[in-house]
Order: C-alpha cells, then structure tokens, then sequence
C-alpha cells in the first residue's frame, strides 16, 4: 500500500535528511498487519521527493500502485506537486513515477518524470487523477491534464509506458546501500555462477544481482538472514551468496572465499543469529558474507538458491563494517571498546599479532591515537557509524 507523506522523518537517519513524499508498506494479505522488518509497523520511502513544506490538502498527490508479474517489481506513480526546493529538481507540478523491486533500495530509486509540458503553455498545465496498470516489462500510466486548454477549462488524457531494464542481470544490477531489501527469485533467471552451494559442481540457479561502492576503507557484511524462516521455521528458501569483482559475473570474477550456502561455514559465522526477523532460527540455511573493500572499490553481488529449494521471497542486508568495528556487527560500541582497551600497550610498544586489528592508524602500536579514531567512530549499540569516521 502507498500514500503521501507531508513530514515524515528518514527512518534510518540518514544524516539529516527529512523524506516528504509517497511512502509505503508490504502488508500480509492473510493477517492484514505490517509486514515491513525496517522498524516494527514502520514504513520507509519510495519517492526521492522532500520538504514540500506548505501544499495544502486540495493538492493531493494521489499515489496508485500496480504489480507487475513479470518483473516482480511494485511501480507506483503519483502526482508531485510544485515546490521552490532543490528536492524537486524542476520545481513544477508533474507526474512521476518509481518503482520498488527485489532488491528494495534505500535510498529510493530516483523517480522519473512521466508527463511533461508540450502544448501552448508549456510549464503551467496542472496534470490530475494519475492511473497505473502492468504492462509487460512496465507500467502504462495514464493522467489528464489543461496543457491544451488556454484559458478554459477543458481537460485532455494523457498517457506514457514506464519499462525500466530488467535488473536480473549482472549487467543491471541494482545500486545497494546499507540497509535491508525484500525480494523474490520468483521470475528471475541465471546469469552467473558462483563456486559454493551447487550439486557436484557450481551454482547456475536463477539469480539477482545488485552493487556497492565502498565510500571508505572496511568491510562489507551481506546476508539473506529470516529468508530460510519466511511463513514458518524451515519453510522459506535456502539461499546462496557470492561477491564479485565485476561483470559476467562467473566464477573467474568470484573474490577470493566469498561465497557462501550456510551462514554458520563461512567468514560471518554470527550473523544471523538474530534480532527477528533476522534470525535463522531452524535449520542453517541463510547465507552471510563479509568482504574486505576499500575506498572506491565496486563489488557486485549475487544473490541465489540452494538447486533443492523452490524460488521463492528472501530478506537481503547489507552493512558497511568500519575498522573499529571489532566484532563486525555494524556498530562500534562497548564490545569493541573492550577489544581495544585490551590491546592497548601504549606508545611505541609493538603491536601483537592478535591485536593488529586494533592499530588503526598503522603504525605499529596501539595507543592513544587508536583511541582517538576509535571516538570518532563510537556509535552506541545498535546504531551503524558513519563509514567514513576512521579516514
């Protein structure tokens, strides 16, 4: 379901930022109840639109939905009102349009403007009543609107496809940020191949990609945790993750131990156990990857299944591990001041190898200066620091 949103505040905190626009949120059809694992009964975002401050209520923006089958995307469009703003990057009236995916991306995909000004009095046409409907690949959108109509009032019908490229592909991977996606393999088909999580040999099963670009130096945590568990303990699908230096995505591209099938055997061996809905919480069948970057560096990942188990929807996370997260569980907090207070020897005291993590400042020693950067990073328990805190 969708709906406009006058002042509502980034879920995540995004640095400031204050998302005024359509927003939404899966519901389950069975228990009518919010479905959404961002926050309990929370909604997140779907148009980049925000502080339009003052649009009084005889303006709606009138958001409509469709599902398209083919695609396994939800494509919404609105009517976005005009707003002296750079968030509204024309500052007049249109009708817009987004979409939201397997790989739900936050923040949103930027919208696309669909009607614009061709007629006698370009720029002052007030297009109302948006509709949506699925076509193959898309959605045809449909709105009337006075651009034609000089000083009366008469009204005209509009309309214009919306097909974005297919984003099953290595090639159309979609851009990632930290933060959680709702998808399925429903649909998809194969376009890569990774070396874990196949029978006999690599894994060719149906798959969605999707890439990141490491702002700092760190890690990257990615996982399908609460996917196995979808609908019940066990019922859900059994997933297998790869990352990848670049396109075709094949084994040759596969970084070096980063595949997984089940979370407990690979290089992020607790990270799925918990909270809910991020928890495997019967057999061990979700998947988890953490992956050294560093600054600039583009990975691409793949997100597959196990051949046994049925396409089907999936929880997918990603979060950016800075250095001074010890514990690598995306938040520097008490755990990780504990891990470094036991390294700490001083100036000048050479660093034991079981502590080189804890030198962050490379010099060979652990000391007040780690500590510093430590600070800078500090976030508390729960809350994901700033990537780039220990530049």
């Amino acid at each position: 379901m969708v709906w406009a949103d006058y002042n509502n505040h980034d879920p995540y905190q995004h640095y400031g930022t204050e998302w005024t626009g359509i927003w939404g949120a899966p519901v389950d059809a069975e228990r009518l109840v919010y479905t959404s694992p961002l926050r309990v009964n929370s909604p997140f975002p779907i148009s980049a639109i925000c502080q339009h401050w003052s649009e009084p209520a005889m303006h709606p923006w009138l958001p409509q939905v469709a599902f398209n089958w083919d695609t396994q995307r939800f494509f919404v469009a609105w009517r976005e009102t005009s707003a002296d703003h750079p968030c509204n990057d024309t500052r007049q009236t249109h009708i817009r349009a987004t979409y939201v995916d397997y790989l739900y991306r936050y923040p949103p995909h930027k919208n696309m403007i669909i009607s614009t000004a061709t007629g006698a009095y370009p720029g002052v046409e007030q297009p109302l009543h948006p509709a949506i409907a699925s076509i193959p690949g898309g959605a045809l959108i449909t709105w009337d609107d006075n651009r034609n109509a000089g000083a009366g009032d008469a009204r005209d019908l509009y309309g214009q496809t919306y097909v974005p490229p297919p984003s099953d592909a290595c090639a159309n991977a979609v851009p990632l940020a930290p933060g959680w996606a709702l998808g399925s393999l429903v649909h998809a088909t194969t376009d890569g191949s990774c070396s874990c999580g196949g029978v006999g040999g690599p894994n060719t099963e149906p798959d969605v990609w999707g890439f990141y670009t490491a702002p700092a130096d760190g890690a990257v945590r990615v996982r399908t945790c609460g996917t196995n568990d979808w609908g019940a303990i066990d019922a859900g699908m059994d997933t297998v993750l790869s990352v990848h230096s670049g396109c075709p995505g094949s084994i040759n591209h596969e970084l070096p131990g980063a595949c997984n099938d089940d979370w407990p055997y690979g290089s992020a061996p607790t990270a799925c156990n918990g909270p809910w809905p991020f928890l495997d919480a019967g057999a061990s069948r979700d998947s988890a990857l953490t992956v050294p970057v560093t600054t600039g560096q583009t990975i691409w990942i793949r997100l597959s299944k196990f051949p046994a188990s049925a396409a089907g929807v999936f929880y997918f996370l990603l979060g950016f591990i800075v250095p001074p997260d010890f514990d690598q569980d995306e938040d520097v907090d008490a755990d990780d001041l504990a891990a470094l207070e036991a390294c700490a020897l001083g100036p000048e005291v050479r660093v034991t190898p079981d502590c080189q993590l804890k030198d962050l400042d490379h010099d060979g020693d652990v000391d007040q200066d780690d500590f510093g950067t430590f600070q800078r990073c500090y976030s508390g328990s729960g809350i994901q620091p700033e990537p780039t805190c220990a530049n």
